[in-house]
């Protein structure tokens, strides 16, 4: 009997390791699948309004809801320009938006897509920084501009240092100036080229003001990874190229990577400032030193020992399908044996 139990609590423990080992690796694989089926369906939504206008009767005057989106928005802009952003005064204003997109025929409040060639991914782009539309991809700050490629813009976009597994904008510290960045939205691509990078207070929100004559897009997460007491800002400028077939893209990335650091400007809470270097490798501080061994081996851990990881799952998972099979064995063994013996009692008392 103790031997079977002690199996049983083997058996257990082996499928315990098997959650921790895999868990969030399956969970990080679930959140991406989530993530790119949300780009997926804005494509395929964007397709579908684009035929539907194509098919419509030229003599109908009614606007498609895509287009009455983008006349709102264009309004929206101007107006923010005018009252220099005023009403941005409390984390409540940049977590709502103005502007709804259920309201122009969309099924979720999204305005269309950001793709980073050099961290590699591409997310949802959701209207509201808030919590809900933070954990589907990036989301607008409310009281920013929307990404209409105009004068004078300044798009604000938050995103998590990594969530559930899934990287979001946890490999910001890769981007580097001249590198690109995509925005999609129901109207056009467009371009942005990265221009300078900032590293703020989280109380500073000068960094998403308009800036007169500039189109701007401005990255914002929370920065040192895993600590989070500062933000860290990429701004990228409207470029006037058109977006690049994929295979120019990936030969654009992998050529032009620089191991460098990248130079930084942290404003601290005084108005200060001074340059930093931060090593594209690493993305946790170690005390006054943007970069270091240990956080460089955190990121090697991450990056790389997925497949170690994968691999001592699946000997923990043999190893509890082994003591299943031992166990089941030693059962039926020794519930052979009482049988057999409980078999013999009933012949002798016959006798």
């Amino acid at each position: 009997m103790a031997r079977r139990i002690r199996q049983w609590i083997g058996f257990l423990i082996m499928l315990a390791g098997l959650g921790l080992l895999a868990g969030p690796f399956l969970l990080g694989a679930r959140e991406q699948r989530i993530q790119q089926r949300v780009v997926e369906d804005f494509y395929q939504t964007e397709d579908q309004q684009k035929t539907a206008v194509a098919d419509a009767d030229p003599a109908q005057e009614t606007a498609a809801p895509y287009d009455l989106f983008y006349e709102t928005a264009k309004e929206y802009n101007a107006s923010l320009l005018k009252n220099r952003q005023e009403d941005m005064r409390s984390q409540e204003d940049v977590e709502k938006f103005a502007l709804n997109a259920l309201n122009f025929g969309y099924s979720e409040n999204l305005i269309g897509t950001l793709e980073i060639p050099r961290m590699e991914i591409e997310l949802g782009l959701y209207l509201g920084a808030n919590a809900e539309n933070m954990a589907k991809g990036a989301a607008i700050f409310g009281m920013t501009s929307l990404p209409l490629g105009g004068d004078s813009e300044n798009t604000a976009i938050a995103g998590h240092r990594g969530w559930r597994g899934a990287p979001m904008f946890r490999e910001i510290q890769k981007l580097q100036i001249d590198d690109p960045i995509y925005v999609t939205t129901p109207w056009q691509t467009l371009v942005y080229r990265v221009c300078e990078i900032r590293i703020v207070t989280p109380e500073d929100n000068t960094w998403c003001k308009i800036q007169q004559g500039r189109t701007l897009i401005s990255l914002m997460t929370c920065h040192p990874y895993g600590q989070n007491y500062q933000r860290y800002i990429v701004f990228a400028e409207l470029s006037p190229e058109d977006k690049p077939s994929e295979e120019e893209i990936l030969q654009e990335n992998l050529q032009s990577y620089d191991p460098a650091p990248r130079e930084v400007t942290v404003v601290n809470s005084d108005g200060s400032s001074e340059a930093v270097f931060v090593d594209p490798a690493s993305i946790q501080p170690d005390s006054r030193e943007y970069g270091s061994v240990l956080s460089n081996f955190a990121i090697l851990a991450e990056d790389n020992m997925k497949t170690a990881a994968w691999i001592a799952a699946a000997l923990t998972g043999l190893t509890g399908i082994w003591l299943t099979v031992l166990t089941l064995r030693d059962f039926r063994k020794y519930h052979g044996k009482d049988r057999a013996t409980t078999g013999g009692n009933d012949i002798h008392e016959s006798e």
